[in-house]
């Protein structure tokens, strides 16, 4: 498990993954957001960053067999107040191998770099054309939007994974 220090190398490792990004909280290419780390093991990238959207959030990413080792250390690393979110194949996997991870309700990742209100943006529509897959996140504490470049957005259920 290899621990990664600043924001381009997180992009690098996650092929630019929204999630992970958002979750980095980098203000520059350099640095991570307060009390953020980072995480990689072979084709996976875990991102733990506190207090993300009023809670400890773990996101993660990669290949499923890497995904659940990281997963497995960095839960160990950063303690149970964290909470997964990734692509569901991958949480799923996760809460098979990690005793007291709940499984709960899909929600739906989408992103744009287009300015929100303008003709790129839509009315909304960018979230039927962008890429768009099945993720697990937390009820009452689904992400809010930054005032960045970038827009996202997700519609969810239940809390994730805890233990």
């Amino acid at each position: 498990m290899e621990e990664l220090t600043r924001l381009s190398d997180i992009k690098q490792a996650a092929a630019d993954d929204g999630h992970l990004i958002w979750a980095a909280q980098g203000q520059t290419e350099h640095g991570l957001g307060p009390g953020v780390r980072a995480w990689r093991h072979g084709t996976a990238v875990a991102v733990a960053s506190p207090c993300l959207s009023q809670r400890d959030r773990l996101a993660i990413a990669g290949d499923g067999p890497d995904a659940v080792v990281l997963g497995q250390r960095v839960l160990d690393e950063v303690g149970p107040s964290y909470r997964p979110f990734g692509e569901a194949h991958l949480i799923d996997a996760l809460v098979g191998e990690v005793p007291g991870l709940l499984p709960v309700p899909y929600f739906f990742w989408a992103e744009t770099t287009a300015l929100p209100g303008t003709a790129d943006a839509g009315s909304g529509g960018w979230m039927l054309s962008r890429r768009s897959v099945p993720y697990r996140c937390s009820v009452g504490s689904s992400p809010t939007p930054t005032r960045s470049r970038d827009a996202w957005a997700c519609a969810g259920g239940p809390e994730p994974p805890v233990r």
